[in-house]
């Protein structure tokens, strides 16, 4: 048996490990632990029905009571019906109201949508990469990045998976082959390491002034932080008071102000917690700009991609199946 404690804000595994390796669900929220049998999804069912017949008993109470206090209201100068009076206070004291259900924090992403520049943004053609003075990496690789792309990059790690990423936004030369890349084209570009670019002393405003320092009046920018929930007094918070996830919205602001047209996400949920994670689903789903991602979460990169290129043994390739037949394929080979 595997149990798992899970709480608000707090960060844990996809959806698919989840479901197939937890059988009971332990949801700790104010202040209360509440157990629950089956995987995740049947958790999500379960809260979902519990919290409506909840809210729904709750609802009824107050109905009732304030059927109650119109006529307590009405009679109460009444001496004829003084004992009546009476005996409905008294039930409403005497009454077990269900508690209010708790909701978790609204989160939210808002990627701003790129202007159109039209079909050639930026492809591979038989290209070979590799640093330089160094040995060639990957060879052959053919991909091509417009405004209607959703792909993953899978593989094994160290495969070069990053490397294809900075080939095909330029900011790695490839040694053979060719790379188109519109000048127009703006990229935004969300690495594993965010929080090594970002200075934990300023709050994410004074982030956002520095990185665009021209760029008036200061209410867009705190606006933009807004989008992707960085709204009011965590705004003007140090960056070292706030969480990792916090630290990614701040990242993600960042990447997104200019309006790319191009989202290179690399790890993009690794600090973000469940409700988080459905919240970039939501926004990058709702984004009309082009989508290439490099992630192990297969319950994310099920919801927002729809081409899978492999990377594997030096070269790139579309993947003739999705990520079920992958991850069968990789522990056929591990041997289980």
């Amino acid at each position: 048996m595997c149990k798992l404690l899970i709480a608000p804000s707090l960060l844990f595994p996809t959806l698919v490990t989840l479901d197939a390796f937890c059988d009971e669900i332990i949801h700790f929220q104010g202040r209360k632990l509440t157990y629950y049998r089956g995987n995740f999804s049947q958790f999500e069912k379960t809260k979902a029905d519990r919290d409506k017949n909840q809210m729904k008993q709750r609802q009824g109470q107050l109905d009732k009571i304030e059927h109650i206090e119109k006529f307590i209201a009405k009679f109460r100068a009444n001496n004829k019906r003084a004992t009546m009076v009476q005996s409905r206070i008294k039930s409403i004291e005497k009454m077990d109201i269900t508690d209010e259900v708790l909701q978790d924090p609204e989160c939210i992403f808002q990627f701003p949508d790129p202007d159109d520049i039209g079909v050639d943004i930026m492809r591979l053609d038989e290209a070979k990469i590799g640093y330089e003075n160094g040995p060639t990496i990957l060879s052959g690789v053919n991909v091509n990045v417009d405004l209607e792309t959703r792909i993953a990059l899978i593989g094994p790690n160290g495969a070069g998976k990053s490397t294809v990423v900075k080939a095909l936004c330029g900011k790695l030369d490839i040694k053979d082959g060719n790379r188109t890349l519109n000048g127009r084209c703006r990229v935004g570009m969300f690495t594993q390491h965010h929080t090594d670019s970002l200075d934990l002393k300023l709050s994410a405003l004074e982030q956002m002034i520095a990185k665009f320092p021209d760029f008036k009046p200061v209410e867009a920018l705190r606006a933009h932080l807004g989008s992707f929930g960085m709204s009011g007094q965590l705004a003007l918070r140090p960056m070292y008071l706030l969480s990792g996830g916090q630290k990614s919205r701040v990242s993600f602001a960042m990447i997104t102000f200019e309006r790319p047209h191009v989202l290179m996400l690399d790890e993009p949920t690794n600090h973000l917690d469940y409700d988080a994670i459905n919240a970039l689903i939501v926004g990058l789903n709702n984004y009309e700009g082009g989508l290439v991602v490099v992630s192990h979460d297969e319950y994310f990169l099920n919801a927002v991609c729809d081409r899978l290129y492999l990377v594997e043994n030096g070269k790139v390739a579309a993947y003739n199946g999705d990520l079920h037949d992958y991850r069968k394929k990789v522990t056929k080979q591990l041997g289980y």
